[in-house]
């Protein structure tokens, strides 16, 4: 056995128990789930069938990140890069996983490598994004939402790069379904960068009514911030859709000058059960900023 496959044995071996997968800057401590049914060892096998094809690693740790074993899925992207180097594909989703794990540096190291390779490419820019907002690096955050966003319905010079399976950001005019999530970070990007009037720029585009099918957790945060939703209407969600509302509408507040209800939501946040949503994750970075000063009484 080679040592490649070694690796991959030994990862499908420790998929059968429960491991601690990251603890947040407060202290939480979150775990994997099992593997009983061994879903992992048969995606493996498909890595032993095509070893150098990108999908079958990408498939492998899709499988290990549904049991949120993300330690085991960046391994396994990790061994796919070593395999079939700079792919920005393999690169996107291991960045993923390390925003996951709360390895911010690591993970804006990975995705900016993407993007070197498919600089047009909205998974790469708004994941991007996501991971230098979690750094605190909001400045660049928000240049980041705003590089895609700016390159909307423009001829796309880098359409060769694009790999499989992701879209250029110079199609967002043909899905607003997407163009709202960049929109919602970009616009809390600006606020916590102290641009303020850019970011109230972007609420003059946001309009009421609009049918998506997908994202509107996004759309409804937008309209909050707009003033054109109120919050308990904006709240109504559940799930991962909830967290990332729940987390927008809480540095709003915060924001605002509203610390009460805006470290309340965070705390509730920090506790909620959907611990890899880029909305809990957001809150913990807030609230361990904040536990000093503005949110200090509500962490007693």
């Amino acid at each position: 056995m080679n040592f490649r496959l070694f690796l991959l044995a030994a990862s499908g071996a420790l998929s059968l128990l429960a491991q601690t997968e990251a603890t947040s800057p407060l202290g939480r401590v979150f775990t994997s789930d099992r593997d009983p049914d061994g879903r992992i060892p048969k995606a493996d096998e498909e890595i032993k069938k095509a070893p150098k094809s990108a999908e079958s690693y990408l498939k492998a740790a899709q499988a290990r990140a549904d049991l949120r074993q993300y330690k085991s899925a960046i391994t396994t992207l990790t061994q796919g890069l070593n395999a079939i180097p700079s792919d920005p594909r393999l690169l996107r989703a291991r960045g993923h996983r390390k925003i996951s794990v709360r390895d911010f540096p690591g993970a804006v190291a990975d995705l900016e490598s993407a993007r070197s390779f498919a600089p047009s490419s909205f998974e790469v820019s708004y994941f991007l994004g996501l991971a230098l907002y979690l750094k605190g690096d909001f400045n660049d955050a928000a240049n980041e939402f705003a590089r895609c966003i700016n390159m909307a319905g423009k001829p796309d010079e880098f359409t060769k790069s694009l790999p499989p399976g992701h879209f250029s950001c110079a199609d967002l005019p043909k899905r607003p379904e997407n163009l709202m999530p960049l929109a919602d970070w970009h616009y809390r990007s600006l606020r916590r960068a102290g641009r303020h009037a850019e970011a109230k720029e972007i609420l003059t585009n946001i309009k009421p009514g609009l049918q998506l099918s997908a994202n509107t957790s996004n759309y409804r945060a937008l309209l909050f911030y707009k003033s054109a939703l109120a919050e308990k209407e904006a709240l109504e969600a559940t799930g991962i859709a909830y967290t990332n509302l729940a987390s927008g509408v809480a540095l709003f507040h915060l924001l605002e000058g509203r610390n009460g209800p805006g470290c309340s939501l965070l705390r509730k946040l920090v506790a909620h059960e959907d611990w890899p949503a880029f909305g809990v994750i957001a809150a913990e970075q807030e609230l361990a900023k904040t536990s000093k000063n503005a949110c200090a009484l509500f962490l007693k």
